[in-house]
């Protein structure tokens, strides 16, 4: 059985730092043209509301990918109600700040 408080993953992400600007602008473009309201759940959770397309669903889905081979401590999870498809964005205590720069660009990218 895991102890799940000892089991941590680090904040830490293992793009270059050229790579992280890309990533940075990608996700940028993205939030820009993907997504139509934002909400927080809490502290530690983040609610994008996406267009409704499929091109969208599956670009956010690769994104959250890429994103979680390099920064691991990234929740991402997907849902859909009626036609609302929602990308849900968490992360642990120790990358509450990291999660409100992401929030961010979503502000600068509207």
């Amino acid at each position: 059985m895991w102890d799940t408080e000892s089991v941590r993953i680090p904040i830490a992400c293992t793009l270059s730092a050229e790579d992280a600007d890309e990533r940075v602008n990608e996700w940028r473009e993205f939030l820009s043209s993907s997504t139509t309201s934002v909400d927080w759940v809490n502290e530690h959770h983040l609610r994008l509301h996406l267009r409704n397309q499929t091109s969208v669903l599956e670009h956010a889905a690769d994104l959250a990918r890429r994103e979680q081979v390099c920064c691991a401590f990234f929740d991402f999870s997907f849902e859909t109600i009626a036609d609302d498809h929602v990308m849900s964005v968490q992360v642990p205590a120790d990358a509450l700040s990291i999660l409100q720069d992401f929030a961010a660009l979503v502000a600068r990218s509207s």
